[in-house]
């Protein structure tokens, strides 16, 4: 008998220890693996609008931002533009041209819809009210100036979802970035936005025409509230 009360004690112990063992783990790990876990991986699984609409939620948390726009166009040979962004909810927006394109121009754009520019040089001493299709306001790529902020890049991305044919999410060669890629009808046929997983904010947005590359624009010094310096408008 005192063999057999001992073997039970014994198995007691173990039994007691293996779930101590597992009751450790999972208060150690969350009752989770670390990998599934990990918010580098907010993207996965979800679908082109859901992670603009991430990207849309994370930007309209900021009352304020600005960053500097490095704007390439190739349809009509190499063009080269670079301007600051100012941007301050619910929709106030001011442009200051860097060149060589239109370089000293400004724009300003009210969340009432006003628009007045002033152009570089001489001539920008007054400034002209203009409406949003107007030439003055229009960049190398013939986008106008009331699209350039992040919200309306990507709310356009967004909107675009009846004609996406085919939508991918790559690893950039940056380990905090990911290639975000969705291709439609021409004439713009590819859409190639990088995104930096980290801030979530898009770093470059490369369109292409067919297999051409059409323009590119590369985005930095990004800042965020009290860190927005408007001293250069």
């Amino acid at each position: 008998m005192r063999d057999i009360k001992m073997v039970f004690q014994r198995h007691a112990t173990r039994k007691y220890c293996a779930v101590f063992l597992f009751v450790f783990t999972f208060l150690q790990f969350g009752g989770a693996s670390p990998a599934f876990s990990a918010d580098m991986q907010w993207w996965e699984g979800k679908n082109r609008v859901q992670v603009f609409s991430e990207l849309l939620k994370e930007i309209n948390a900021y009352s304020t931002y600005q960053c500097k726009m490095k704007i390439e166009s190739y349809d009509d040979g190499l063009r080269e533009a670079s301007q600051i962004l100012w941007y301050t909810q619910p929709g106030h927006m001011k442009i200051k041209q860097l060149g060589p394109f239109k370089k000293g121009a400004t724009v300003k754009i009210e969340s009432g819809g006003r628009i007045t520019a002033r152009l570089g040089g001489l001539l920008g001493i007054l400034p002209v009210n203009v409406g949003p299709d107007s030439s003055l306001i229009k960049g190398i790529t013939g986008d106008s100036a009331v699209l350039s902020s992040y919200q309306a890049i990507i709310n356009k991305s967004i909107e675009r979802e009846p004609g996406v044919k085919e939508f991918t999410i790559n690893p950039a060669p940056d380990k905090n970035e990911i290639v975000v890629v969705y291709k439609m009808a021409e004439p713009i046929s590819e859409y190639r936005f990088t995104i930096d997983t980290d801030r979530r904010i898009i770093v470059a947005l490369e369109r292409f025409r067919g297999d051409k590359l059409s323009s590119k624009i590369v985005w930095s010094d990004v800042r965020f509230g009290k860190d927005v310096d408007e001293s250069e408008y």
